[in-house]
């Protein structure tokens, strides 16, 4: 039933992720979101809890489950996100690393005080093997670690995270990496909430080009540069686009350009002209520096009337 979920919500285009969890030897901390959340007393499996506890349930429930666990999904969606997460992992050896860019959104400070977390988790898609599995979505690792000093509301902050070795996966291609933060709203009691989570299997990329026009130009002409930046990854950039102008044109000194360059494939291009100094026959040098909040990054440059060098190649029969 959770597997049939699982495909209609991905059928769907849903950011929906379903994880499976041993009871008697759980990893990393979200076992305890749902005790945190059950108030104590009996329950029965399954348990089942979305995101850090916000709607859980326990115990079987037959041909209503899924009805009953698809209504609780709904629920979840229909809240909105209460911080903003970026986040990549990357696979060292047997190990995952976690670089996360967290800001708070949620309208309260986050801190030890009210339990704030960041989790890293590492799952696998893999078909149940016996009694020991019941679902295609099977945790390999998790780690977490607590958000101090405090993050004031509007915050933004840069964290990482290091999973142990992994000795428990049966194919890596199919192994996928998210990370959330929740917090506790009652401070040292009651259920947690989950502000945010996303995937950390995200890949930022970009090209830099820039070309000048004509090479070479001459005093007192006009020269045009256009810059050209593309997308090559699966996750939007919000960049930072300097271009430092050179000192014998004019304007000189450096622009600025802020876009946000969407994937797939997004393409940011500009093209504007400089005059360039009378009497000016030198090398002119224009270099241009582009800086993402994804941590990726990239520069071009541009050479008007330098020196070329020609190298020959002679060929023996």
């Amino acid at each position: 039933m959770i597997d049939q979920l699982a495909g209609e919500y991905v059928a769907a285009s849903e950011p929906v992720v379903f994880l499976e969890q041993l009871v008697d030897s759980p990893l990393g901390d979200r076992m305890g979101r749902w005790w945190a959340a059950y108030g104590g007393g009996q329950a029965y499996l399954p348990l089942v809890m979305v995101s850090s506890g916000h709607q859980i349930s326990s115990g079987y429930l037959g041909g209503a489950a899924h009805d009953m666990y698809k209504a609780m999904v709904d629920a979840e969606l229909g809240r909105p996100a209460q911080a903003e997460i970026v986040a990549q992992s990357l696979r060292i050896g047997t190990k995952f690393h976690f670089d996360v860019r967290l800001t708070n959104l949620c309208g309260v400070d986050l801190s030890s005080s009210n339990s704030a977390t960041i989790h890293a988790i590492v799952y696998e898609e893999h078909t149940p093997v016996g009694l020991e599995h019941v679902t295609g979505r099977i945790v390999r690792a998790a780690v977490s670690t607590s958000i101090s000093p405090v993050l004031a509301n509007g915050a933004t902050r840069a964290f990482t995270l290091e999973t142990s070795d992994l000795n428990n996966v049966a194919d890596w291609s199919k192994v996928h990496t998210l990370v959330l933060v929740d917090y506790r709203p009652g401070g040292t009691s009651g259920a947690y909430d989950m502000l945010q989570a996303v995937s950390a299997d995200v890949r930022p990329a970009l090209t830099v080009s820039k070309q000048a026009t004509p090479d070479p130009v001459q005093p007192g002409a006009l020269l045009s540069y256009t810059l050209r930046v593309v997308n090559t990854g699966n996750i939007d950039l919000h960049a930072t686009i300097t271009d430092t102008l050179p000192a014998h044109v004019s304007p000189t000194g450096s622009l600025v350009w802020t876009p946000t360059i969407t994937t797939p494939g997004g393409i940011w291009q500009y093209t504007f002209f400089v005059t360039v100094e009378a009497g000016y026959t030198g090398t002119l040098v224009n270099e241009m520096q582009v800086m993402t909040d994804e941590w990726v990054a990239g520069i071009g440059l541009a050479v008007t009337n330098g020196r070329k060098v020609y190298l020959p190649i002679v060929m023996r029969n």
